[in-house]
């Protein structure tokens, strides 16, 4: 089992626990950006795959672009994989990391990913509607905390936050929150001096939003064939189960 942005891997080591009910022996990748979060995910898991058998990798998966040749050598030759990729699709562009992930695909191989989900009738009417759950004062708190540890005063500007398409052309839409500089601002970064004019504007962060169709549609563009998939009540999210499409 290898955990693509495993974080604390709670949720993997659920996965971890029903294959060992079911009577399989689980080795087991943890993979993260942050050295912290790998090892914690490899504490998490430890009473359930052995240390012998947990093997944490810390690299970044929108800058990876060997993630292939890296897993490749991941279990024996002829073993099955469960990949999984949970909370991490509305987060990078989907033209960078869904070719990335198929390649990782061999034939026996299931990749499990989640979704952040809009209902499928009103796509757009959708996306506009979930706009308060990311515009509102905790999350402006949280983000504004990111600028002020580097010394940027939340008087020298505004964050804002809006639905834009996908760059890429996909016909996603995603909830960006940028900060709109009003005042001169200079800080430093790594000892390094940066200057932020009026009406420069920093990305602080995007979401994707999808619907269960375009996912499918998605996975089936980058050779991946959707087998199952699970939504919740409330629609807005979904965990979805897919291999390689050129498999048989």
């Amino acid at each position: 089992m290898i955990g693509l942005g495993c974080g604390g891997g709670q949720k993997d080591a659920q996965l971890l626990k029903r294959l060992k009910r079911a009577g399989k022996k689980p080795s087991y990748t943890p993979c993260d950006v942050s050295v912290a979060m790998a090892l914690i995910a490899h504490q998490t898991v430890s009473g359930i795959v052995s240390a012998g058998d947990c093997f944490p990798l810390v690299c970044d998966l929108a800058e990876a672009d060997d993630l292939a040749a890296v897993f490749g050598r991941s279990g024996p030759q002829g073993a099955s994989r469960l990949i999984t990729f949970f909370g991490m699709l509305p987060n990078f562009e989907p033209k960078i990391i869904l070719p990335r992930l198929a390649a990782l695909l061999r034939a026996k191989d299931r990749l499990l990913l989640s979704a952040n989900l809009v209902p499928d009738d009103d796509y757009a009417t959708g996306v506009q509607g979930i706009l308060p759950q990311y515009d509102n004062a905790l999350t402006r708190d949280w983000l504004m905390t990111f600028l002020m540890d580097l010394g940027i005063d939340e008087t020298d500007g505004e964050l804002r936050f809006g639905v834009e398409e996908c760059p890429q052309g996909t016909g996603l839409k995603r909830v960006v929150a940028e900060f709109h500089f009003t005042e001169l601002r200079r800080i430093q970064v790594t000892n390094e001096p940066v200057e932020f004019r009026r009406d420069d504007t920093v990305r602080l962060f995007f979401s994707y939003r999808h619907t269960p169709n375009r996912v499918r549609e998605l996975l089936r563009q980058y050779e991946m064939k959707p087998l199952d998939q699970w939504i919740t009540p409330s629609e807005e999210e979904g965990v979805f189960l897919c291999r390689r499409s050129a498999q048989g």
